[in-house]
């Protein structure tokens, strides 16, 4: 049983590293490493407290403080650069304005509404939104991909989603060159966005 605690640990530890990857994407070098110090700080206060019980409220007081500084850092704004889905490189983030200008021109459009910490986004993009096939068919179809990008909860793009009635991501839209938008499902296969966005056509 102990040896079975302890494996249960390395799936622990796994996320951790995941959730220092989504931070990284987020805060940057900077928020990794306040996010290290801050965790190897409240390591050693918790250490403390094992062996010094007449100072535990002292102790429990400070991880509180620690927590609540670590927790008021600011997420740094995303760059247009960050927000470029690996689908295709040519993607843009998104916004109303923009997409209302690329409709205006009659060209076709793919929204993808994702978020770092997503995931279901991070298996939809490798499984499917990066297959050859569909990177091909928007190329040659010249379908703009715009990137909504909700890892820090985007009020415009919040909006954006409530108006399909959703709270979260993932959102996958497209907007043929004339005709109402098709959203596609939450799980995304390559012959699955072909068919849905009648891409495979010739």
């Amino acid at each position: 049983m102990v040896h079975f605690r302890q494996l249960l640990a390395f799936p622990m530890l796994a996320t951790a590293a995941w959730l220092l990857l989504v931070l990284m994407q987020i805060n940057g070098m900077g928020g990794v490493a306040l996010a290290l110090s801050g965790a190897i700080g409240l390591s050693f206060l918790a250490w403390l407290g094992s062996f010094l019980p007449a100072r535990r409220p002292l102790i429990v007081l400070m991880l509180a403080l620690a927590a609540f500084i670590i927790a008021r850092q600011p997420a740094h704004e995303h760059s247009g650069s960050e927000a470029k889905s690996a689908m295709a490189m040519d993607a843009e983030p998104f916004s109303d304005a923009r997409l209302g200008e690329l409709r205006a021109a009659g060209r076709p459009v793919f929204v993808d509404a994702t978020a770092a910490w997503c995931i279901t986004c991070k298996l939809n993009e490798h499984l499917a939104l990066r297959d050859a096939a569909v990177v091909g068919a928007f190329h040659d179809r010249h379908v703009a991909l715009l990137v909504a990008d909700w890892t820090n909860r985007d009020d415009a793009i919040t909006a954006y989603l409530a108006t399909f009635g959703r709270n979260g991501v993932p959102l996958y839209v497209f907007y043929p060159s004339q005709g109402a938008p098709i959203v596609l499902p939450q799980l995304l296969t390559p012959s699955l966005v072909l068919d849905r966005t009648g891409l495979h056509q010739d």
